[in-house]
């Protein structure tokens, strides 16, 4: 009995950089990588060996003239019986996924009856996006945001310009590929069976794919009506702020003039209460005076009233 073979499938549409990072999960070039006018460098499924993997490098669906060949092409690929690693190429524009490489992930996914994880790459992002989707999971969900199976895993590369419209090249940057190697090893494989594989329907691709340029026309509307509806709100809030500020600072110089009154009235009436002590005080002083004076008058009248008494009272002896 032959065993299960572990199948790593590459989908992405033309110019997402899937063969290039094929080649570079490798270590050499085993597709060809590059600029093809007109149509995808990868017009059909390639395999590699690698190990005890099989690596497939398939074509995209958003080339209309090839579009029904490479929906055969992917559903065969999808129909070998074994334990498949799922990965996704896709480009961003403004900001979000390409629509076209939405359908292409959609329309795929659709194809398979089965539970199943995948890994979704979002390549060729600029420096300053990239950080960004890095930072804010919240910025990265609303990039895929009309994705129909959230994806298992995934990894944002920065675009990298000495690869733009070179042919055949890989990826040197040490960083980058410690990344993707670990990005691989995360996403688990799942056994999918030839049955478990439907079509890959591409008769609406052109109607889905306007269907949602017309949906993200239409939240990006409603996204800048809610940006303008906050930037109103955080204005209003922002006078509100700018209001009750002065209102305090009002309130604060009102505070401090009724403190300084008050100060002023304390400092008076402890001035007054310093005069009122001394008058008392002199008052007092002259009140002990007097009775001073007073009682010294009674005991010089009780002395004179003493000696005038006892001279009359004395008498001759003969």
């Amino acid at each position: 009995m032959n065993p299960t073979p572990t199948i790593i499938s590459f989908f992405g549409n033309p110019g997402s950089g899937k063969s290039t990072l094929c080649n570079s999960l490798i270590g050499y070039i085993a597709f060809n990588s590059g600029v093809s006018i007109g149509q995808g460098m990868t017009t059909k499924s390639q395999t590699f060996q690698l190990g005890s993997k099989i690596i497939v490098d398939s074509p995209g669906l958003a080339d209309p003239v090839m579009r029904e060949r490479v929906a055969v092409e992917i559903e065969t690929s999808l129909k070998q019986n074994g334990d498949y690693k799922i990965i996704f190429v896709v480009t961003l524009d403004s900001g979000r996924v390409k629509v076209q490489d939405l359908e292409t992930l959609n329309t795929i996914i659709r194809s398979i009856k089965t539970p199943f994880e995948y890994g979704l790459i979002i390549n060729k992002v600029t420096p300053r996006v990239a950080e960004k989707l890095k930072l804010c999971p919240a910025d990265l969900q609303a990039c895929i945001k009309m994705v129909e199976k959230m994806p298992f895993e995934t990894l944002v590369i920065k675009k990298i310009n000495d690869l733009e419209d070179q042919d055949n090249v890989l990826i040197e940057d040490s960083s980058i590929k410690q990344e993707l190697l670990a990005f691989f090893d995360k996403i688990p494989s799942r056994l999918i069976r030839k049955e478990q594989v439907g079509k890959v329907e591409v008769r609406d691709y052109d109607k889905k794919v306007k269907e949602m340029e017309t949906k993200l026309t239409e939240l990006t509307q409603q996204i800048q009506r809610s940006q303008q509806e906050n930037e109103r709100l955080m204005k209003n809030t922002e006078n509100m702020q700018n209001q009750l500020s002065r209102e305090i600072e009002v309130n604060r110089e009102n505070t401090k003039q009724h403190e300084l009154h008050m100060n002023n009235m304390k400092l008076h009436n402890d001035q007054m209460m310093n005069v009122l002590n001394n008058n008392l005080q002199e008052q007092r002083a002259l009140t002990q005076q007097a009775i001073a004076r007073a009682e010294e008058a009674d005991r010089k009248a009780e002395e004179a009233r003493n000696r005038g008494g006892g001279g009359g009272g004395g008498c001759t002896i003969m």
